[in-house]
């Protein structure tokens, strides 16, 4: 009888990775599309599950980058600014 309260830190780690990068596949596949809001919804279910400090995690960078397209794509260029800023503290940001 094994539940994800069960899991050890290991095991919890390996799925909320797992977990991000379906989200991520899934959001890349929507945004290719063209399909700007279902790709937001995705990355931005993957960005709630990297852990804090999420600007120490490299995946932040990235999602933030996508993040920023998206938002480009629908033309809210102040959420651009605002994701692109937070991607500069992260590693690989600038």
């Amino acid at each position: 009888m094994s539940s994800e309260d069960d899991c050890t830190e290991n095991e919890c780690i390996k799925g909320i990775e797992e977990s991000i990068d379906e989200l991520c596949k899934e959001g890349e596949t929507y945004l290719d599309g063209g399909a700007f809001r279902l790709a937001y919804d995705r990355f931005d279910k993957a960005l709630k599950l990297i852990p804090e400090p999420k600007k120490e995690q490299e995946t932040t960078t990235w999602i933030l980058g996508q993040l920023a397209e998206i938002y480009h794509q629908l033309q809210d260029f102040k959420a651009v600014k605002k994701a692109l800023i937070f991607a500069m503290e992260c590693p690989g940001g600038v």
